[in-house]
């Protein structure tokens, strides 16, 4: 387990930690580990944004913040920023362990940044623009293809005392937006099988109804609220 690791590393040497997830939390203060955590509303791109520049939060990173929290009380902020943003983003290789995925933060950090330093202006205002126009061209495809796999391929599930709507495969919550009903069900659910034949389960409640950090936790997961 995660905690477990840390445990280990912080005998070794300093253990600072930057997450976002409700589940680590007690564990980490009872530990004693310094950091940010726990506190759910900004995804760990932010957290470590505000503790480590310590300036204003660029826009870029915002928008990957909410929708990582599914901040979507303002619709239309969600409708034409936030999603389609995450979405061109998604399109893109960021992994920064990989060379493709390093290029693509260098870039955006030669975008937003000016000698180190965070400076809002017009070249990302545009990078911003010209990604949310990629990603509704993209989310135009992939809502007509989750709506055909919903229909084909979801089923329902009771689980830990909820009902969950159900697929397997799938990533995020979205492909469940033609499925879900929040009079039927409790939360949403995602499935695949992955190496070592082990299995990735996610869960997803709406507007954190329900925590099923709580239940991920109790099988060896985590995850926020």
């Amino acid at each position: 387990q995660p905690v477990d690791r840390i445990k280990k590393l912080n005998k070794r040497t300093k253990v600072i930690v930057y997450d976002h997830h409700k589940s680590v939390e007690e564990d980490l203060k009872r530990l004693r580990i310094d950091g940010d955590y726990g506190e759910g509303n900004r995804a760990a791109c932010k957290v470590v944004w505000v503790n480590v520049m310590g300036t204003e939060t660029p826009e870029v990173i915002e928008l990957i913040s909410d929708h990582d929290n599914w901040n979507n009380q303002d619709k239309k902020r969600w409708e034409d920023k936030i999603e389609p943003f995450q979405y061109a983003m998604q399109s893109k290789k960021t992994d920064p362990n990989t060379e493709e995925g390093w290029e693509t933060w260098l870039n955006i950090f030669d975008i937003i940044l000016d000698s180190g330093e965070y400076c809002p202006d017009e070249a990302e205002t545009k990078y911003i623009e010209d990604t949310i126009s990629e990603g509704n061209i993209i989310l135009k495809y992939i809502r007509n293809t989750n709506e055909i796999d919903i229909k084909d391929m979801s089923f329902e599930l009771d689980f830990e005392g909820y009902r969950f709507i159900v697929i397997n495969g799938g990533k995020g919550s979205m492909i469940f937006d033609s499925g879900f009903d929040s009079d039927i069900h409790d939360g949403m659910m995602t499935f695949r099988n992955v190496k070592n034949n082990k299995w990735s389960v996610s869960m997803y409640g709406v507007n954190g109804r329900i925590d099923f950090s709580e239940i991920a936790k109790k099988y060896g997961g985590g995850g926020h609220c």
